[in-house]
């Protein structure tokens, strides 16, 4: 029999895991500052520029044979690539966020490469970020733009009617765990990104008196955790309404998951 201790949500050995740890380099713990989704987006960002600037003949500042840029760039140079990418084809402003991903793909390229961005490209960058700010506010005021980025809020009425068919729909399907109506239930609760929810495992979530405390390490907005200091979180049942109460789905889950272990994450369908 195996030992399910010895084991996370991922089905890998926890020594296997800790083993691994310790192999790690210098360039392989730096390399972790940025997760692997972002990677991803900076490359497509990078890879934008290179285009650009192979279209716009700066062929000194890319490698063909291997599609990447060559830095140190020329700052007017880099500021030129911000103002053309600046809109989309229609001629509407990209949103802040957006402009804010080139930047930042930009930096991470030097920071990778050890190589610093001149002091005058930083003024140069929050005085086109304060620009971009005004002019995307006038659009929107205007009318020549969307008056809201991203998701919309999920509002009660819908939230406490999913809560209730993923409470169903688990019902309905004995063999499965009833993680999703944990997840909703939880994410509600808490109120953070889901990341932060799916990465919640037994050691994070207590009891306390009459509520349970979920201690978040860290947010979207302190990735390494250097604020130095955990958030705990308070979430209290609610007996009025089953289908909306964390304390009830978090039960459901760990009965349905009996030989879980507290090193287990909650979540461990939605890791795999």
């Amino acid at each position: 029999m195996v030992d399910n201790e010895n084991f996370d949500n991922e089905g890998v050995n926890v020594e296997e895991n800790l083993n691994r740890n310790t192999l790690l380099t210098a360039k392989d713990v730096a390399d972790a500052r940025i997760v692997n989704s972002t990677k991803v987006t900076y490359k497509s960002k990078l890879n934008q520029f290179y285009i650009w600037l192979k279209s716009n003949n700066h062929h000194d500042y890319i490698i063909e044979s291997t599609k990447t840029i060559n830095i140190p760039i020329p700052d007017d140079i880099i500021l030129s690539f911000m103002g053309d990418i600046k809109t989309h084809s229609n001629g509407k402003f990209k949103v802040s966020s957006t402009i804010g991903g080139y930047w930042n793909s930009i930096e991470s390229l030097h920071m990778s490469a050890s190589v610093p961005i001149s002091n005058t490209l930083l003024v140069e960058k929050k005085k086109f970020n304060a620009g971009m700010k005004r002019l995307i506010a006038n659009d929107k005021q205007s009318g020549l733009m969307s008056n809201t980025e991203g998701k919309s809020p999920l509002d009660f009425t819908a939230y406490k009617l999913l809560a209730m068919k993923t409470l169903n729909i688990q019902r309905s399907y004995e063999s499965t765990s009833p993680f999703s109506h944990l997840y909703l239930v939880l994410q509600w609760n808490i109120m953070k990104r889901s990341a932060s929810v799916a990465d919640c495992n037994f050691n994070n979530i207590l009891w306390s008196d009459d509520c349970l405390i979920v201690k978040i390490f860290k947010e979207k907005n302190n990735q390494d955790g250097d604020k130095n200091k955990c958030i705990d979180i308070h979430v209290y049942a609610n007996p009025t309404c089953p289908a909306i109460c964390p304390v009830l789905a978090l039960g459901l889950h760990v009965l349905t998951l009996p030989n879980i272990s507290k090193d287990w994450k909650t979540f461990s369908l939605l890791r795999k």
